[in-house]
């Protein structure tokens, strides 16, 4: 069950980031290399922020607190 969650939120970012390409190319706007980089390193650091948060939270909430707080019983 998590790994299909994990397949389905992999595939909306791949959309939403294809859209958003798409959306660029077909007005011909140009994004320069370096602010590729900035978005890719932002985005990066991001994400492992955000795991790292929860990977300490998971270590000091209780698994059945986190259920509840997530909408799961």
């Amino acid at each position: 069950m998590e790994l299909a969650v994990l397949l389905v939120f992999g595939l909306a970012l791949s959309l939403d980031g294809f859209a958003a390409g798409l959306a660029y190319g077909l007005r011909r706007i140009r994004v320069p290399i370096a602010s590729m980089v900035i978005i890719s390193l932002t985005s990066g650091l991001t994400i492992s922020l955000s795991l790292f948060l929860g990977h300490l939270a998971a270590r000091g909430i209780p698994p059945d607190t986190a259920r509840f707080l997530g909408g799961r019983s």
